[in-house]
């Protein structure tokens, strides 16, 4: 029997002359997402994105487009196909036996009340949208079906779309992440740890419609290899809402022993992170990104003050994200417990932006002061083009489906 899934969605909806590019990369994402679910097929009704499947069950599809951003809700929807010169009163009798059948089958999952919708989509059926729904409401109590009528805090609610080619009706809706297409609104360079931030502040990124490239540090063998084990763990968790995810693990175990040996300790943080946004802004002209995304928020520690903050960004001509800049940081474990990143974020390794910093660094960097003392450092801009060329590339596959693919010489 075949499965239909419906999409509804409000944000591109409102994109008006651009709301056809948003729906093609929305298909597009969908398509990638259901890759490994043959015969799948994706199309986009007025106003909804529609999944229908012959081999495949309601909840196979519904874990994979859960992952896609850009959808409200998703609903199994019953589909009544009109019939060319049928009348109103016959087309009436067809619907209001599937919505019996509805509500029958949502009585025996244990609801106990029901509200009954109708949207008119096609004007010319002649039966008012509130009519529809109070003619077909009575037909479920008159059937017998053991539910009460609840306007508000109903247990559920049954929707009819009266469309021109068909008739949607749907039994509850399944709420998912809204946002806006991956890939529809640019690319950027996620600076990614081993942390608890960064993969939030990539997630939230993904959701804008932001397709993401990312990059870390490895202070390999100043830190050991589980650093970097986390981190590809994190991106392959990105990876699964994303059509596209590039992991760059640059060393940077050299520069980290140049800073610690010629520049102040307290200096040493904001040193390492001006350094790191040099090579990200790299990687961004290369990749033709847009933006750098980083997991930071004011004040959460002493390199995320104001006056570091911005110490640091000075590095870069590329606008610096920070989708987390005034969450709390109980907010962002929230947030990374529902994504699934917390348990891997919180195992205790240490990583590069650990290694050498006293216990008092500096809060109020200046960015003249902090270049000075670069432009004394002859080996530097030497041992971060080294270390770029010495990268590794890992490519994950489309929303998780598949194996990660290595390159380990990335020049060029």
């Amino acid at each position: 029997m075949a499965v239909h899934i419906i999409g509804r969605y409000s944000e591109i909806f409102l994109k008006k002359g651009r709301r056809n590019y948003f729906l093609n990369v929305l298909r597009s994402n969908l398509r990638a997402a259901l890759a490994d679910l043959p015969g799948c097929r994706v199309s986009s009704p007025y106003g909804r994105i529609l999944i229908e499947s012959d081999d495949h069950s309601a909840d196979e599809i519904i874990q994979r487009t859960k992952r896609v951003f850009g959808l409200n809700d998703l609903a199994v929807v019953h589909i009544v196909e009109r019939q060319p010169d049928e009348s109103p009163k016959t087309l009436f009798e067809r619907i209001a036996t599937e919505v019996i059948a509805r509500a029958k089958a949502a009585q025996e999952d244990g609801a106990k009340t029901f509200r009954m919708s109708a949207r008119r989509i096609d004007k010319t059926f002649p039966i008012r949208s509130s009519e529809v729904a109070g003619d077909l409401g009575a037909c479920v109590l008159e059937a017998g079906v053991d539910l009460s009528v609840k306007l508000v805090g109903f247990d559920v609610n049954i929707e009819v779309e009266v469309r021109p080619e068909n008739i949607f009706i749907t039994a509850g809706r399944i709420p998912v992440h809204g946002g806006l297409p991956t890939a529809s609104n640019g690319k950027a360079i996620l600076l990614l740890s081993g942390g608890i931030d960064s993969p939030v502040a990539g997630w939230l990124t993904q959701k804008r419609g932001v397709r993401l490239d990312a990059v870390t540090f490895d202070s390999f063998p100043l830190t050991g290899p589980q650093v970097q084990e986390k981190v590809r763990s994190l991106a392959r968790i990105l990876s699964g809402w994303s059509p596209a995810l590039t992991l760059h693990v640059v060393p940077f175990g050299d520069l980290q022993l140049m800073f610690r040996d010629f520049v102040p300790a307290r200096l040493l943080l904001l040193l390492y992170r001006r350094s790191m946004l040099r090579m990200a802004d790299r990687l961004a002209l290369q990749s033709k990104a847009q933006a750098l995304i980083t997991g930071e928020c004011i004040g959460q520690v002493a390199s995320q003050t104001l006056h570091n903050l911005r110490a640091v960004e000075a590095v870069t001509p590329t606008p610096v994200l920070r989708p987390l800049i005034t969450y709390d940081k109980s907010e962002v474990v929230t947030m990374a417990k529902e994504l699934g990143t917390y348990p891997i974020s919180i195992q205790p390794h240490q990583d590069c932006c650990s290694l050498f910093v006293p216990a008092h660094p500096e809060l109020k960097g200046d960015a003249g002061r902090l270049q000075v003392l670069e432009d004394r450092l002859d080996d530097l801009a030497s041992l971060e083009e080294k270390a770029l060329q010495a990268r590794e590339t890992y490519y994950f596959p489309p929303y998780g489906i598949g194996e990660i693919q290595k390159k380990d010489d990335s020049n060029g």
